[in-house]
């Protein structure tokens, strides 16, 4: 028995478990990694045993973003994972998860103090519930045994592994009670597979897509892209004059979805604009007039067909470009040969249908399908339908998206009504994809009324409101008060001291177009203006910077003066136009000025770089100025130069002060209640918000 031992022990000494050489990782998937080594042909071992580096919980971390590893051996190399953890909010069909993701993190390795520094970023700021887990795992330290293979194998694949988590690898090769330990293999990543993948319909719009969202693998270190995949509908049959269809092709205890759409087509001739050789060979320019039927129509796309001269009737489909373009380069052309070009406007529409027959006849399914006949314009080329196997697997690339995104909006193709399901895919740098699970089927459809704007409905409710209300208010003779406004107030003694002098009133109503809302504000004075002077039959000048605006201006003196009962004295010489350049405008109105020299100037309206040099002119001559604007980098040239100034909101205000008219007052007023409101709103917020009462107040003006 003693000498048995011995010569045991002598072979073992003699004959050691060799070392596990090349240790490496031969493969990795979604749910394994395989790892490899090499051997000898003749080893006398009895198997071999894998170990992975076994994780040690350093820490958890509430919103910080630092952690200091005082633990540490100098000689030993450290590998760290940080976790972050977060309870996310449940979609429609699921409960509250927690979600757990591996982030990335800086170490800092600080040798004199003997400690790692750990750090890292708040991946969303505005989140402040989330934890942070800090983990080690020992180059040279603790592993557990995951597994054991026999001595003629030379690889294993570890299916235990989780995602998001980093591994060393060793591989020990024992003989009796005997092992020996290959060196760590290089730290292995694992790749998490797209997970809580949900598409919904997108709220608030008008229909035709969908919202798809997923948690991202957690190491997108080690992915190329995010592919989009989603349920193909393959066109079956076509008609022009048909309204019905019976599908003969399908097997029984299958569910199809089905579509029924409308084409339509404009062709557009195309002529060739520029033919040249460039660097990457012949490229050939046309262009086309985009046909009137088109613009506005919401067509998909515009086709781009070609044919040789010699062949006119034989055109190829060569490319496509956006609906409103009339231009396309053409770098496809082969040299010396003559080419015509047609540009092909296509537009799809989905139509509602109805399942009319679904049977089984001697072991084969039948399926009819009807739509309603319709008068279809020349360019409709016909229907055509379209199926879908459910759960077949038919799926197609719709959308390349990169690592670190989570949701995309899918507008392309979409009908509404029509059932579609949608897949990720996790492309490593590798090549190797990895699907998500397939989403439940979902339907888009338009939405009657817009969700995210009923803060805006609940506004103009109560401005409607406070129209109605002070418009009956000043129906029944009751005084509307308005602050004085001293510009406004100073207009009768204006006009009255014009008529004393027996001196022309001049009004420039700004030099911009009729678009500008500060323009139609000045008209509206104007037209205030010229009743006062046509009932003192006091001559007024209305020169104008723009075609427009002068025969606005011109109609609305000219109603003024009928108002009062003075048509006679209206002149139609007396609103004119200048010039349409600026400082032309400017030189004209400063020559009247100073050759007129009217008792009154009013320069009110659009002004830019001109408005100091008519109003400095204006001061020159003596005459009363009033001068209004809601350009803020003009008001303190008219509150220089000008004896009154209008500004901003005044200048609007300006025809409901004059005119006393209860429609306009009425507006007026509920404006400035309106604003109250929302100044007690915010007021009310902000106690609220120092008493520790949170709301987000500004969900309350955010208009989507």
């Amino acid at each position: 028995m003693i000498n048995s031992f011995l010569i045991f022990i002598i072979f073992l000494a003699l004959y050691p478990p060799e070392n596990v050489r090349s240790l490496k990782i031969i493969n990795q998937d979604s749910i394994s990694i395989t790892i490899g080594w090499n051997k000898r042909a003749k080893m006398d071992i009895d198997g071999y045993e894998i170990y992975r580096s076994k994780y040690k919980l350093l820490g958890i971390v509430f919103q910080d973003t630092i952690f200091i590893d005082q633990d540490i051996q100098p000689d030993n190399e450290y590998l760290y994972d940080v976790v972050k953890k977060e309870r996310m909010k449940k979609y429609k069909d699921q409960k509250d998860f927690l979600k757990i993701v591996s982030i990335g993190y800086q170490l800092i390795k600080d040798t004199v103090n003997k400690r790692n520094i750990i750090k890292w970023k708040r991946p969303n700021d505005l989140y402040l519930g989330e934890t942070y887990e800090i983990w080690r795992a020992e180059k040279n330290g603790d592993y557990e045994l995951i597994g054991t293979v026999s001595g003629m194998d030379s690889s294993f694949r570890d299916t235990t592994m989780k995602d998001g988590v980093k591994y060393f690898y060793k591989v020990s090769a024992f003989k009796g009670n005997e092992k020996v330990f290959s060196n760590p293999s290089p730290p292995i990543f694992t790749i998490g597979t797209p997970k809580f993948v949900y598409a919904e319909d997108i709220p608030n719009d008008e229909g035709g897509g969908f919202r798809i969202t997923w948690e991202p693998s957690p190491n997108y270190d080690l992915l190329k892209s995010y592919v989009l995949m989603r349920l193909v509908y393959d066109s079956i049959a076509a008609f022009k004059d048909t309204f019905s269809f019976t599908d003969t092709t399908i097997r029984p205890n299958i569910e199809y979805h089905y579509y029924i759409g409308k084409n339509y087509q404009i062709i557009m001739p195309a002529k060739i604009v520029a033919d040249s050789i460039g660097m990457t060979g012949r490229v050939i320019r046309i262009e086309w007039k985009l046909n009137p039927k088109v613009i506005g129509q919401n067509y998909d796309l515009t086709l781009i067909y070609r044919a040789e001269k010699d062949s006119a009737n034989n055109f190829k489909y060569v490319d496509y470009t956006a609906p409103d373009e009339e231009k396309f380069i053409d770098g496809t052309a082969e040299p010396n040969k003559e080419y015509i070009y047609e540009a092909r406007a296509v537009k799809e529409v989905s139509i509602p249908f109805k399942i009319e027959k679904d049977t089984c006849i001697e072991n084969k399914r039948f399926i009819t399908l009807s739509w309603k006949k319709s008068k279809e314009p020349p360019e409709f080329l016909g229907y055509y339908v379209m199926r879908a196997e459910r759960d077949s697997g038919n799926y197609g690339i719709y959308a390349r998206l990169g690592t670190q995104v989570n949701t995309f909006q899918d507008r392309v193709g979409i009908y509404d009504n029509i059932p579609y399901a949608y897949r990720i895919v996790a492309v490593t740098k590798d090549g190797e994809k990895i699907s998500s699970e397939t989403t439940p089927y979902v339907v888009s459809s338009p939405q009657w009324f817009h969700t995210g704007r009923i803060n805006a409905l609940i506004g103009i409710t109560i401005f409607i409101f406070l129209v109605i209300f002070f418009i009956e208010y000043a129906k029944k003779d009751k005084n509307i008060f308005v602050r004085r406004i001293a510009g406004l107030s100073a207009i009768d003694e204006a006009v009255g001291r014009a008529t004393e002098m027996g001196r022309p009133i001049l009004y420039v109503p700004g030099f911009s177009t009729i678009n500008d809302v500060a323009t139609i504000a000045s008209l509206n004075i104007l037209g205030e203006v010229a009743k006062k002077t046509a009932q003192y039959n006091t001559p007024l000048i209305v020169p104008t910077g723009d075609p427009i605006v002068y025969t606005v201006a011109r109609e609305v003196v000219k109603e003024s003066y009928n108002k009062v009962g003075r048509p006679d004295a209206f002149n139609p010489d007396s609103v004119y136009f200048v010039t349409d350049s600026q400082f032309a405008y400017a030189s004209a109105v400063s020559g009247i000025m100073i050759r007129e020299k009217p008792a009154t100037n009013f320069l009110v309206g659009m002004f830019y770089a001109e408005s100091l040099i008519m109003a400095e002119t204006g001061a020159s001559t003596g005459a009363i100025q009033i001068g209004g604007t809601d350009a803020v980098t003009q008001l303190p040239f008219f509150i220089t130069a000008c004896d009154y100034t209008l500004i901003g909101e005044e200048l609007y205000a300006a025809s409901a002060y004059i005119s006393r008219n209860p429609t306009l007052l009425a507006a007026l007023k509920s404006q400035d209640y309106s604003k109250l409101v929302i100044v007690g709103v915010l007021i009310t917020a902000t106690i609220l918000a120092l008493l520790k009462i949170g709301i987000p107040v500004y969900n309350l003006f955010n208009i989507q």
